[in-house]
C-alpha cells in the first residue's frame, strides 16, 4: 500500500468542488497542526501604529503525513495572512504570544513549473487576487460578519517557556497541543482530541 491513499479517500491532486469553485489540494474541512521551532520574527516600526515584519522558520507537522498524500517535494506556496496577534509582557525580555486569523492561498508553484500559478495565462494575477480578497473581507467586516478563524480554547506559557494550548476546530472539536521552547532539544508537539 506504500505510496497510495487509503480506499475511499480523495487524492491531493484530484479535482474537488466547494461553493461552486473547483480546486485541487487538501479537501475543505481538512486540518493541519504545525510546529514552528526557532522562528525568527523581525519587525520595524513604520508609523505610530504600523509595523513591517518578516518571520522565518522551518515548519514541521505534529504528525507524519499519510503515505502518498500532499504536494510534491519542492512545491511552493504563497499565502496571504490576515490575523490578530495578542501578546502579554512576562518580563523585560519576553512576551506570551498568540495569533489567530485566516490565510488565503494566493499562488502555488509546482516543482517543474517556471512560474507561479498567478503568472500563467487565464489565471487571476497576484495583485488582482489580493485586491479581491481584501475587498471581500472588508465587505464581510462592514456587514457585521466575520471571517471564520479558529476560536481559541486556551493556552499558556509555563515559567520555562513551554506552551500548551489549543484551538476550537471547525465543527467544535478541540485540538490541544503543547510545545517546549525552541532552546530545548526535546521540543515536541502533540495534537490530540479532547
Amino acid at each position: 500500500m506504500a505510496g497510495r491513499m487509503p480506499r475511499g479517500s480523495v487524492a491531493y491532486d484530484d479535482l474537488k468542488e466547494s461553493g461552486g469553485k473547483v480546486y485541487t489540494g487538501m479537501p475543505v474541512g481538512g486540518e493541519h497542526a504545525w510546529v514552528y521551532p526557532r522562528g525568527i520574527w523581525q519587525e520595524r516600526k513604520l508609523d505610530p501604529d504600523r509595523w513591517a515584519f518578516t518571520f522565518s522558520s522551518l515548519k514541521t507537522r505534529t504528525r507524519s503525513a499519510p503515505e502518498g498524500s500532499g504536494a510534491a517535494i519542492g512545491t511552493g506556496y504563497h499565502w496571504f495572512i490576515l490575523a490578530h496577534q495578542r501578546v502579554r509582557k512576562r518580563d523585560k525580555d519576553s512576551y506570551e504570544t498568540f495569533m489567530e486569523g485566516i490565510k488565503f492561498k494566493i499562488a502555488h508553484r509546482r516543482p517543474h513549473w517556471r512560474h507561479w500559478s498567478t503568472e500563467y495565462p487565464d489565471q487571476e494575477p497576484e495583485r488582482e487576487k489580493l485586491i479581491r480578497i481584501l475587498e471581500e473581507e472588508l465587505a464581510r467586516l462592514r456587514s457585521g460578519g466575520a471571517s471564520s478563524p479558529p476560536a481559541r480554547v486556551g493556552g499558556s506559557l509555563s515559567p520555562d517557556g513551554a506552551y500548551s494550548g489549543g484551538i476550537l476546530a471547525p465543527g467544535g472539536r478541540a485540538l490541544s497541543f503543547s510545545a517546549l521552547p525552541p532552546n530545548r532539544k526535546d521540543s515536541e508537539c502533540r495534537e490530540r482530541t479532547d
